[in-house]
């Protein structure tokens, strides 16, 4: 549990409002206009001070590379645009000193792709993979196509992320406890590392009247009109104090990274509430 660690995913927020240390810590992405326009120079530029930014954030925090990438496909070109895109990231990996099977819990996360083909569709993906980007790989279930029962399909040849928020939603209101003894499929997917996990809860607009004391009830709030679409979303905050405490729990055997809006806030909010429980009443 000392080794448990929380993060977040994908963009930094200041505590503080601070719009240049947002800026000294997330990417810039010109438009194509605009480099049409002001030629090579421009997005020469812009690689050049997005290195700068990854060196930052690295420093920082760690990696969070884009997980639409997808690998069950029934488009040749969707498969060919992720493996490159796999490829790309796992040379940049390397650069930074990372290779093997998820060196210090790395990873390159994906989510499965399209429910038409199925797991023999991802299974036909990952075929395609080269194996030193497979050693960095790791995909996650989503709320519609991959639930975790189908990747635990393929748990014996990439490492498997859960997301706990997307199982929520997917199974219409299961939440995972780590006695589950799934979770003893999901650490061994990921071969003696420390496994990565991922939460949310559904946004606070949708649901203002639910109790942060009870973990959120799907088959409860369908009945009150509330569609899997609208659930789906993520909240600002982590303002379930069940979902909370299911998390520190969780923490005894993998990391989490919070995907809620606020980011680090957020994940901030998750780890001092984590620290509480620990402490002696």
């Amino acid at each position: 549990m000392d080794s448990a660690r929380i993060g977040y995913c994908c963009t930094f927020v200041s505590p503080e409002g601070d719009a240049d240390a947002e800026r000294a810590l997330n990417f810039r992405g010109p438009t194509i206009a605009l480099v049409a326009r002001q030629g090579p120079a421009r997005l020469e530029e812009t690689i050049r001070e997005n290195l700068d930014i990854l060196d930052r954030q690295i420093a920082t925090v760690a990696m969070h590379p884009a997980q639409h990438a997808i690998l069950a496909t029934g488009r040749p070109e969707a498969l060919e645009n992720a493996l490159r895109d796999i490829v790309e990231h796992t040379e940049i990996f390397s650069m930074l000193g990372y290779s093997g099977w998820h060196p210090h819990g790395a990873c390159i996360n994906i989510h499965g792709g399209a429910r038409s083909v199925g797991v023999d569709g991802l299974k036909t993906g990952l075929d395609q993979v080269p194996a030193g980007a497979l050693g960095l790989l790791s995909i996650e279930n989503d709320e519609t196509s991959f639930g975790l029962d189908h990747l635990l399909e393929v748990s014996d040849r990439v490492a498997i992320l859960v997301d706990f928020h997307h199982h929520w939603i997917f199974t219409r209101g299961e939440w995972l406890t780590p006695e589950d003894p799934r979770v003893e499929q999901l650490k061994a997917s990921w071969r003696g590392v420390r496994p990565l996990a991922h939460v949310s809860v559904s946004r606070e607009n949708v649901i203002p009247d639910h109790s942060p004391e009870s973990l959120p009830d799907f088959p409860a709030l369908a009945e009150l009109g509330h569609k899997p679409g609208h659930l789906r979303g993520h909240s600002d905050m982590m303002w379930n104090r069940a979902v909370n405490d299911l998390m520190q729990r969780h923490l005894a055997w993998c990391d989490i990274e919070v995907e809620a809006k606020s980011k680090n806030l957020a994940s901030r909010q998750l780890a001092d509430h984590c620290r509480s429980a620990l402490q002696p009443a």
